[in-house]
């Protein structure tokens, strides 16, 4: 089990990479061709259809890769799960495209990209990598996903050449996508079996997929909220487009951190399953020491050189990206400890009132805030309200849990590691003042930083701090490495 449960770390590790290389690689060139107003409208439009969305999907993937976990070595009970979730997810589809339609018919505003948004629905139907995960399959999602990624790049720079192109560029995102979740269904044979129709019963599931649908649906919709209230309230789509590449820029960042809740879940669901309760409190615990070890550093470095990063990556005329990123990058260490807390514990332990109340907490805060702040500060408002409802899910979140896991431990770690960032940035941010004033590029300026950042972090990790978890996977790629 643990030799599966690391492969499957390292597969989707290897496609966070992808996912943190493709956007480096497009959204200079996308920022600069489209401009701010083109990728603000392009993020209204998806906020607007994610809410189609995600009543077209209820908490149906959530439900299938938990009771799929749960069932792994039973083909037919897979088999029937799989019949149920996707029967419900057609009939769920078929419910919502008419709405969606409807929405169109009344809202004339930017009418064709909302058009070619739609494609979602079709393709959150066609998604079965829950099933996958489920399984504990992650190669199968991970090399779907990296074939997609490759190919929207690929389609982007070959035929995205001016501000006319919008229409182009939201079609290239949502069919790779599409094309992408249907070659995953060729993958089925061999892992199902067939069943009598009369053993498909999808509605006799509906209570656990509304348990779980509550906190996905209140996640999903403050993640998207700030978008499509900004469209709305400031009225101005560049506000929308300096949002969208901050949060874009800042999901990066944390997508190799919350990678590992994806993996655990599945494994703490099977752990569950068996009773091993205590074996679930220390692997979460440890899991919580590698995201603090790695979001610190991560957090106060994106604060310490935003400045000089902004320009060069963006282009002219996204200079207030510099700021949001500064408030918005709070997140890399605030939503990786929730995303533990949530999909590590409570969720595949089946807590699922006590996450429901934490996000709808959080949903709840964030629209107040929104109403209040974006009136004055657009944007930036967008941007502290999200940190005040990530804060509030999280701390609720950790008090849920204070009984699996050794909190203390937790926050002395968290003390420990954020005070060695916090020297890390004050000495970068000094360094890059220093180059500034010589003259050096802000490329440069940047890379040095982060270098010089990396080494005085792990090294006050390691020689100050003493670590023991990163002396640990210090010995072990060693030792991987040198074959000891």
């Amino acid at each position: 089990m643990q030799s599966k449960f690391i492969k499957n770390y390292l597969y989707n590790t290897i496609y966070q990479v992808l996912v943190v290389i493709v956007p480096l690689i497009t959204a200079p060139y996308i920022s600069r061709v489209l401009g701010a107003e083109n990728v603000g409208i392009f993020s209204y439009t998806s906020s607007i259809v994610s809410y189609f969305s995600i009543f077209a999907v209820l908490g149906t993937n959530m439900y299938g890769i938990r009771e799929t976990a749960y069932h792994q070595h039973d083909r037919r009970g897979i088999s029937v799960i799989f019949g149920e979730v996707q029967c419900l997810k057609l009939i769920l589809t078929a419910a919502v495209l008419p709405c969606y339609l409807l929405y169109l018919s009344l809202c004339h505003e930017y009418n064709e990209i909302s058009i070619i948004q739609g494609i979602v629905l079709l393709y959150s139907f066609f998604d079965i990598s829950w099933f996958f995960q489920g399984l504990e399959e992650f190669g199968i999602t991970v090399f779907r996903n990296m074939v997609a990624k490759v190919l929207g790049v690929i389609l982007i720079f070959a035929f995205v050449k001016t501000k006319e192109d919008l229409a182009l560029y939201t079609a290239i995102q949502v069919i790779v996508i599409l094309v992408g979740n249907i070659s995953l269904w060729f993958y089925l044979p061999g892992r199902l079996m067939r069943i009598s129709i009369r053993e498909i019963r999808p509605f006799d599931n509906i209570r656990g997929i509304l348990e779980l649908f509550i906190p996905v649906v209140a996640i999903q919709i403050y993640n998207i909220l700030d978008k499509s209230m900004l469209g709305i309230i400031a009225k101005d789509m560049s506000e929308n487009g300096y949002y969208e590449q901050t949060t874009r820029i800042i999901s990066i960042c944390m997508l190799l951190i919350t990678s590992l809740g994806s993996v655990l879940n599945p494994h703490i669901s099977a752990e569950y399953a068996k009773g091993s309760i205590e074996n679930i409190g220390s692997t979460v615990t440890k899991a919580f020491e590698f995201i603090i070890l790695i979001s610190c550093p991560l957090c106060v470095g994106i604060i310490a050189v935003s400045d000089y990063f902004v320009p060069w990556f963006f282009g002219d005329g996204y200079d207030k990206v510099a700021l949001l990123m500064k408030i918005y990058s709070l997140v890399i260490l605030i939503i990786p400890l929730s995303n533990m807390a949530g999909m590590g514990v409570l969720s595949p332990t089946k807590q699922h009132n006590k996450g429901t109340l934490a996000v709808i907490v959080g949903a709840a805060v964030n629209f107040v805030l929104n109403c209040i702040l974006i009136p004055m500060c657009s944007s930036v408002g967008a941007a502290v309200a999200t940190i005040a409802a990530e804060t509030a899910v999280t701390a609720l979140h950790l008090f849920f849990i204070r009984k699996n896991i050794r909190l203390k431990h937790v926050f002395a770690f968290l003390l420990k590691d954020l005070a060695a960032a916090v020297i890390m940035g004050f000495c970068i941010i000094a360094f890059g003042m220093l180059m500034d004033r010589y003259g050096f590029n802000n490329i440069l300026i940047t890379l040095l930083q982060t270098v010089l950042g990396a080494v005085i972090y792990f090294a006050i990790i390691w020689f100050i701090v003493k670590d023991k978890l990163f002396k640990q996977l210090v010995n072990k790629i060693t030792a991987q490495l040198f074959h000891k």
